[in-house]
């Protein structure tokens, strides 16, 4: 889905993140080692990325000030995203950055690529659907090149893969195919 579609940002885009803009109540020791965690005690304001291959600019007043050096180029500001949901009667707020390492992908963001080596958790959440499952399975296992490149972390039910694909997909590639032969 788009996020900004006036500058064509979307689920998946390649960032950089260029710096976190701390809360004004966080303490960020002096001297850190490369690599050395830093417990925080508030969520950041916000992060500061860069979108990689971006040809836009955004003006000065939406970003932090930056050194007169740094290019504004693809530079955006990245707030926490909230959201609520029920969980077994629990009312939960949960307050996120929605970002990824570039390495990970969720089963959308999957879809149509290829990889060679995959880590597949096929474990069910208890909340999907048997056809929606069965759709992430597919997805998940497909992506490989080859069987020496998938690893899983958990398996689901047998019966769960044998059911095949839902009959809504199999009616649209019958109709799909229809249509090439007309």
């Amino acid at each position: 889905s788009k996020k900004c579609a006036r500058l064509g940002l979307m689920n998946g885009c390649a960032c950089v993140l260029e710096d976190i803009l701390f809360h004004d109540k966080e303490v960020i020791p002096s001297r850190v080692e490369v690599g050395e965690l830093i417990p925080l005690k508030f969520l950041p304001v916000a992060l500061l990325l860069r979108a990689k291959d971006a040809t836009w600019e955004l003006p000065a007043e939406q970003l932090p000030p930056l050194p007169p050096h740094v290019s504004r180029q693809g530079l955006f500001l990245l707030r926490p995203h909230t959201a609520y949901f029920k969980y077994e009667g629990l009312h939960v707020k949960r307050v996120q950055f929605p970002v990824l390492d570039a390495s990970v992908r969720i089963v959308y963001g999957a879809q149509g690529e290829e990889y060679a080596a995959v880590v597949a958790d096929l474990d069910k959440p208890h909340d999907a659907s048997p056809d929606i499952f069965w759709l992430a399975c597919y997805v998940m296992i497909s992506r490989a090149t080859s069987l020496e490149g998938l690893l899983f972390t958990r398996l689901c039910e047998r019966t769960a893969l044998e059911k095949g694909a839902p009959p809504y997909l199999l009616q649209e590639v019958e109709r799909l195919l229809a249509l090439e032969k007309h």
